[in-house]
């Protein structure tokens, strides 16, 4: 838990946002998570969350509903039932500042700052507070929980302690953002992890991909032992960005559901790893960093190739990073 106690239905809703990016949204929510906080109010999901488009969520009545994956995040349910219903989705071809034009805050990141922090746990930092945040937010319901099956998935794969997680995100990222063309195989990340290995005398990885050629490269390694699930990633190779691809996400598909539950499988036991190696410019990196500092009530050792941790994708780059 963090700080406060959960909104109750006394409290009206704080934000609400519109959904195309699954772990960008989840980030929106710790944005507006201090001025809830302060605001003395609860917070609520009531946009359309691409990721909740597959035909279990229709059969659940939660199509393109985060509840169909997540918790509830108050307790107002007759009047996010209400916005819910009423919401209607900007005609905006953009994955990240659709929600932000809306609330007229595409370069406005001053909720992010730590300036926003209640100022009783301002002296614990940015970091602290969106990890305990994030936490809180975080929440899977029963549903969810049964589909993962996380600790019998652990027995599964040999998920044990101590052990390092590796993060290698491909995908989009190699193809429609500042960094395509720069994405590498297993081989760039070896170095990392011959330094953890040494420090921490641990060989066990638990590697999170978007890439089927990465989990081969592991398969074939032996130099580590790559504890790896048995997911596949093929799904993810598509030269259009995920979020847009209308075949996983109107309804009429059970595809969808196994990209969302294996994303947060990801992020789950890759915040379960004892130290890291991450891509911090990446959401689900920087949120599995968050993750294993909430649960374990300190940060653990981690490095990190691409850039230091920020509150916000626009502040992890020096050209947005002035103010």
């Amino acid at each position: 838990e963090p700080p406060g106690a959960h909104p109750v239905g006394s409290r009206s809703a704080s934000r609400s946002t519109s959904g195309v990016g699954s772990w960008s949204e989840r980030l929106e929510h710790i944005q507006w998570g201090p001025d809830a906080f302060v605001e003395d109010k609860g917070m609520m999901f009531v946009g359309r969350l691409n990721y909740a488009g597959t035909k279990s969520c229709k059969k659940l009545g939660r199509l393109h509903d985060i509840e169909c994956y997540f918790k509830p995040l108050s307790e107002c349910r007759d009047v996010r039932q209400q916005k819910f219903h009423e919401y209607k989705e900007p005609n905006v071809r953009n994955n990240r500042c659709v929600a932000a034009r809306l609330q007229g805050r595409c370069s406005n990141v001053n909720s992010y700052l730590a300036a926003k922090i209640p100022q009783r746990y301002m002296t614990q930092g940015n970091f602290w507070w969106r990890s305990a945040m994030l936490r809180y937010v975080f929440q899977l319901n029963e549903g969810t929980m049964k589909s993962i099956a996380l600790e019998k998935l652990k027995v599964k794969i040999g998920f044990k302690h101590p052990i390092i997680g590796l993060h290698v995100r491909h995908g989009d990222a190699c193809h429609t953002t500042t960094r395509r063309g720069t994405c590498a195989g297993l081989k760039k990340y070896l170095p990392h992890l011959r330094t953890m290995a040494t420090r921490y005398k641990t060989k066990r990885v638990y590697l999170a991909t978007d890439d089927e050629k990465v989990l081969a490269e592991a398969r074939n390694n032996t130099e580590f032992q790559f504890v790896l699930s048995d997911t596949s990633r093929k799904l993810l190779e598509s030269t259009e960005q995920i979020e847009y691809r209308k075949d996983l996400w109107d309804g009429s598909s059970s595809k969808g559901d196994s990209i969302t539950l294996s994303t947060i499988q990801d992020l789950l036991l890759l915040a379960e790893t004892d130290y890291l190696v991450l891509q911090l410019l990446s959401n689900l990196s920087r949120m599995a960093l968050e993750l294993a500092a909430g649960a374990k009530k300190q940060l653990p050792p981690f490095i990190s190739l691409d850039g230091p941790w920020c509150p916000h994708w626009r502040m992890c780059e020096e050209r947005f990073n002035k103010y």
